[in-house]
């Protein structure tokens, strides 16, 4: 493939640059704590929880196929919750013309949403959720840099880990 880019003079960029303008730094960091955000949450949470109760049992903690499936559900979890915050906004968008009957969960962050806008007074008639969107499907592994992304979250992790070792043990 070098060969071939030396002989046409074409920069092949896989995907690291977007189709009409380059990714802004600011986008690249929020996508990059965004996929971090899964992976740290599992590590995290032990300490949190020998901290609330000190009684928990923290075995399960160590399986790795436990922090997996821990991360791959709050993955899941925080793109449906994204994917849901998109809504509420695009329904608030319209003037509620389509509302959606929410009850429990989704009932609750809705009428937060709704509320905490009222009150601070924020104009959502130029809301566009497809940022947003971009980062649940980034968060849920379904975007084209999806891959990239979680690679550079695990080796930033890695060193982190790596470097707060010397330190904190």
């Amino acid at each position: 493939m070098d060969q071939f880019a030396e002989l046409t003079n074409t920069i092949f960029d896989a995907g690291m640059v977007g189709k009409e303008e380059m990714m802004s730094p600011s986008t690249m960091f929020l996508s990059l704590m965004v996929a971090m955000i899964p992976k740290l949450v599992p590590r995290i949470m032990p300490s949190l929880i020998s901290r609330m109760n000190p009684e928990a049992g923290l075995s399960r903690f160590n399986d790795p196929t436990y922090l997996l499936e821990l991360e791959n559900s709050f993955r899941d979890k925080f793109a449906e919750n994204l994917r849901m915050v998109v809504d509420i906004l695009e329904e608030e968008q319209n003037g509620g013309i389509e509302k959606k009957e929410r009850s429990g969960e989704e009932g609750r962050l809705a009428t937060l949403i709704t509320s905490t806008l009222d009150t601070i007074n924020v104009d959502i008639s130029d809301f566009d959720g497809s940022k947003m969107i971009d980062l649940a499907d980034l968060v849920s592994g379904q975007g084209p840099r999806a891959a990239v992304y979680n690679v550079m979250a695990e080796a930033l992790i890695g060193v982190f880990s790596t470097i707060s070792s010397f330190f904190f043990y």
